[in-house]
């Protein structure tokens, strides 16, 4: 009993720490540059499962991944999606260094490049490529907008119908 009151209790004051002064949630991240970091660090399948980077996605990518996801769950696989988008291959990986700068921002849309190695073979060095990660601020928060892979495939134009 005691600890189920203190899960409530710790989950209560989780809850009151998400909200901002004005009872909005606060953002995940302050930049689009922290945003696309944290996306490629923690949420790197976003576009399979969403829902968990939900907070990191704005509403109109949000809902086109979400109609990705439904239809790769009804087919028992992906629907749409061919390759990774971060990397425009099936198979291989992103290599260090990765830079991330910021391309553009005009407080309402933004856009960052990611650079790095993109590694086939342990063995080999890699070879260099970028992605492009556009941005909008939503209700004071840099959201994912969308996506363009390194072949220059838009993933919002990819999986709209």
């Amino acid at each position: 009993m005691r600890t189920d009151k203190l899960g409530i209790c710790c989950g209560l004051l989780l809850a009151c720490a998400s909200l901002s002064a004005h009872g909005a949630p606060a953002c995940v991240a302050d930049s689009p540059v922290a945003t696309a970091q944290l996306l490629q660090a923690e949420q790197y399948f976003f576009y399979v499962e969403p829902d968990p980077a939900k907070a990191l996605i704005g509403p109109r990518f949000l809902k086109i991944l979400r109609a990705e996801a439904a239809c790769a769950e009804a087919e028992g696989g992906l629907c749409n999606i061919g390759a990774d988008p971060w990397l425009s291959a099936q198979d291989g990986e992103m290599g260090q260094p990765l830079r991330f700068n910021e391309a553009s921002n005009d407080g309402a849309k933004a856009e960052v490049v990611l650079a790095y190695p993109f590694v086939l073979d342990p063995e080999q060095p890699g070879t260099q490529q970028q992605v492009r990660l556009a941005f909008v601020k939503n209700a004071g928060c840099w959201q994912l907008d969308d996506l363009v892979s390194p072949d220059g495939q838009s993933l919002a134009k990819q999986l709209s119908p």
